[in-house]
């Protein structure tokens, strides 16, 4: 009995120290976080900046053209935390209707 009480015990320390390097590792890695999105003054183009964390964010704008009613998603350039990641109509879609940002790791 005392054997078997040592044999599981030693299994069950050895289970929980080969597991914490993975959760450690897991936890070190912060996500992209903190992030902001807003439309550039004058309108026509929309902006997403993400404080902290790695991995990407790119801003979206949906863009309409006010005679034929056609719209369009424009997208900005994948940027790391602390840059900023700007999606612009142009002259055929001149109208800025949705934005927003999407991220990836």
């Amino acid at each position: 009995m005392i054997r078997k009480f040592t044999v599981s015990t030693v299994t069950a320390l050895g289970l929980a120290v080969a597991t914490l390097p993975a959760a450690a590792h897991a936890g070190s890695a912060m996500m992209i976080g903190d992030c902001e999105k807003g439309v550039r003054s004058g309108g026509g183009a929309s902006w997403a900046y993400c404080n902290s964390g790695s991995g990407y964010v790119r801003a979206w704008a949906d863009c309409w053209n006010p005679d034929t009613f056609k719209k369009v998603r424009y997208y900005g350039s994948w940027v790391e935390a602390g840059a900023t990641s700007i999606a612009s109509c142009n002259a055929s879609y001149p109208s800025l209707g949705s934005y927003g940002y999407s991220t990836k790791s």
